[in-house]
Parts: structure tokens; C-alpha cells; sequence
């Protein structure tokens, strides 16, 4: 069509023929799976035949790693002082 228009300024009927001569069927299971995690709604998308995700919402939020490591770290440095003052 875009070729038409360089030749002339108006056009008033254009006809495009496609002959299909062979195809092939691929098959290519993917699934799109939606989940919910602590109120909050995740979408997946996975390689039916590996198992594989190919891309997906992560869940994340504050963690409480770092209090766990920070408290374990307290108790050391203070259990330390008792044992010097003692």
C-alpha cells in the first residue's frame, strides 16, 4: 500500500493475494499462572514442557533477616562484657 502512495495522490482500491502453500503447527505449552501471596496478587509465566519460569512477579517485603542478626549480635557483645566485668 505504501508503494501505491509514492505513484499516486489518491487511492481508490488496492488487492493483496496470499497463497499459502505449507505450514507447520508448533506447539509451545506456556502457562500463565496467577497466584496470591499475603494479599497481594503475582502472575508467572512457565515453560510447560521444563518446568521453567520464564518470567514472573517476585514477592517481596521488609524481612526481619537483619533484626534477627542485629539481636544476635547484642547478645554476643553483651554476653562478652559480662564475662570482662565478671
Amino acid at each position: 500500500m505504501y508503494r501505491i502512495r509514492e505513484k499516486v495522490d489518491t487511492v481508490e482500491e488496492s488487492q493483496t493475494d496470499i497463497e499459502i502453500k505449507d505450514s507447520e503447527f508448533l506447539h509451545a505449552p506456556i502457562w500463565f499462572i496467577e497466584y496470591q501471596y499475603q494479599g497481594s496478587t503475582y502472575r508467572v509465566l512457565l515453560d510447560g514442557c521444563t518446568g521453567q519460569i520464564i518470567t514472573g512477579d517476585i514477592p517481596f517485603g521488609e524481612s526481619t533477616f537483619p533484626w534477627v542478626w542485629l539481636a544476635a549480635g547484642a547478645a554476643i557483645v553483651i554476653g562478652i562484657l559480662l564475662i570482662l566485668l565478671l
